[in-house]
């Protein structure tokens, strides 16, 4: 009797032993997991600073997936704050030159006129940091195994959604972080199926690039260029009044949105219809829109009447940009919803989205 009772008291000392040890264990695989995603949160905060506050030039290598049909490009990128300029020198798009200046994007293909093609809101910090914050709310970012690009080392961030909706996986990055200054010279692009839409290298890594007048087209130039020909996108902030004026329509609000998207923007934009005027000119379809993030994806909405000169079919004659797109007839006019989200979800949006006619 007392061997057998020494044997349970052995058993349960063991018991206990084993239960402190993996206590200990699993509290310090939780310290180290906690530091992990401290440091890849942190990590990704100085990515996001180091893109705003860097000059720099390199060389960028780029495979992307659009519409379905694979493109391959090398550009050479030159940086600041406050201006960027692509020249595509090899590839799907060589003898392209595009580029921003301050609230302007411009681009010119071999030599043609400069071309406006939109006029941006100013980025103020705070849309910035609350563009951040939802994506720390929506996605996980966590830390992958370290490596080089172009003999540089690298820390590698892989950031994927934490409830992705119905059907979907993605979207998600994976990035790698120069260690020494913190630009991402390299980026792979997920879309909501998860399958690799992009992937962008940049080597030749300079950090005092060159910078003359030339490198980049002024605010002036693209200024007098968009009286010529007016220019695609105009982002108007939070100023629906304006867009209203400018396109006759509101800038639709969706009575539904999927989970973890929140206001970003609204804007007018333009393409061109089917039809011409008496002197050969085109005409052009002007919508409202309105812009969701949820920190990564963007969901744009728009409202804007039927396009004349076609079948009908606004897809016909204007680039909404990438992603699943739904479009649907209501009240005089269409809906489309576009995103990098599954259809029923983005239909979803659309049969919430009654296009309203602005007031006089």
């Amino acid at each position: 009797m007392a061997g057998a009772v020494w044997s349970i008291r052995a058993q349960k000392a063991a018991l206990h032993a084993e239960q402190k040890k993996h206590s200990v264990l699993l509290t310090t695989a939780r310290d180290e997991e906690r530091r992990s995603s401290q440091h890849a949160v942190s990590l990704l905060i100085r990515t996001f600073l180091a893109e705003r506050q860097l000059s720099y030039s390199a060389l960028a290598d780029a495979h992307a997936t659009y519409a379905g049909k694979p493109m391959h490009s090398k550009a050479r990128i030159t940086r600041t704050p406050s201006a960027m300029a692509i020249s595509y020198i090899d590839g799907d798009r060589q003898g392209l030159t595009a580029g921003y200046n301050q609230r302007w994007m411009w681009r010119q293909k071999n030599g043609a006129p400069l071309e406006a093609y939109a006029e941006m809101a100013p980025e103020a910090a705070s849309v910035v940091a609350r563009r951040l914050s939802l994506m720390l709310e929506n996605y996980s970012i966590t830390r992958q195994p370290s490596g080089y690009i172009d003999g540089r080392p690298v820390e590698k961030l892989a950031i994927r959604p934490v409830s992705p909706v119905d059907g979907a996986k993605g979207p998600g990055k994976y990035l790698s972080v120069d260690k020494a200054t913190g630009l991402t010279l390299e980026t792979e692009t997920f879309d909501h199926q998860w399958q690799r839409t992009m992937k962008s290298t940049l080597s030749q890594l300079d950090l005092s690039p060159r910078i003359t007048e030339a490198t980049f087209a002024s605010p002036e130039t693209m200024s007098e260029a968009a009286k010529r020909k007016t220019w695609m996108a105009h982002d108007m902030g939070h100023d629906r009044a304006d867009v209203a004026r400018v396109t006759g329509w509101q800038p639709p609000e969706p009575k539904y949105l999927p989970p973890g998207f929140a206001f970003d923007s609204v804007a007018v934009h333009r393409c061109n219809d089917g039809s011409t005027t008496s002197s050969g000119v085109k005409n052009r379809t002007v919508a409202a829109m309105t812009r969701y993030t949820d920190g990564l994806n963007t969901l744009s909405v728009f409202a804007l009447s039927e396009p004349t000169g076609t079948d009908g079919s606004p897809e016909e004659v204007c680039d909404f940009g990438p992603g699943t797109l739904i479009s649907r007839r209501d009240n005089g006019g269409f809906v489309i919803a576009v995103a990098d989200l599954p259809a029923t979800t983005l239909r979803k949006v659309a049969n919430a989205t009654s296009p309203q006619r602005a007031t006089k």
